[in-house]
């Protein structure tokens, strides 16, 4: 791969409701076929077997499915060079602009690629006030569910049991339909069967 700048982009992509083989299309840089990898919806596709990747001279390109997509698939591509160093400069050793920029490009690629898996993980928002977001012990987590002390707002643990119970009926305002039956709850929203099934058949 020759010299190239780094895109400032996520290097993620997302696609759905396409049909076909492709191409699609990815914006963001790499320097060899294997710095992607794509998933059709949750599976993992092989490359060369499931899919070919065809590279422009900035690095930037397109992947082509052997097998065609419905609409209800998701294909993603992401980054996923290796987070390794490949070239090792020794003294009195040739000291080459290529290594050079193929290493410093490496490592931008792996700093975009911690930075796209931080955006998908759960985050605190800046301006929030933290104490201690640090989980409970596994021993302590074991059948429990994870919830937010009510003054601190630090995670702690809950039984089930000590969540307390609902109430049925729940009110509308509650999120609920203030019903016991499927009948009484159309009522309650407004809605009748024929319009749910008329806008199921519409999605």
């Amino acid at each position: 791969m020759a010299d190239i700048p780094i895109n400032n982009v996520a290097r993620r992509v997302q696609f759905t409701g396409n049909t076909g083989t492709g191409p699609f299309a990815f914006n963001f840089n790499i320097l060899t076929n294997s710095d992607l990898v794509v998933y059709k919806n949750t599976t993992q596709l092989t490359l060369t077997t499931d899919y070919t990747v065809a590279t422009n001279a900035n690095g930037t390109g397109s992947i082509t499915l052997v097998d065609a997509l419905v609409t209800s698939d998701v294909l993603t591509l992401i980054g996923a060079r290796n987070l390794e160093r490949t070239t090792d400069f020794v003294t009195a050793g040739d000291l080459l602009a290529s290594s050079l920029n193929e290493q410093l490009d490496s490592l931008v690629i792996m700093a975009q690629q911690l930075d796209e898996k931080m955006d998908r993980a759960m985050k605190v928002n800046i301006g929030d006030v933290i104490d201690s977001l640090e989980l409970p012990l596994k021993a302590d987590r074991l059948g429990q569910v994870l919830a937010f002390n009510e003054v601190t707002g630090n995670p702690e643990t809950k039984s089930l049991t000590g969540l307390g119970t609902v109430t049925i009926p729940v009110s509308v305002l509650q999120g609920g339909t203030n019903a016991t039956t499927a009948e009484a709850a159309r009522t309650n929203l407004g809605t009748t069967e024929e319009a749910e099934v008329l806008a199921l058949a519409l999605t």
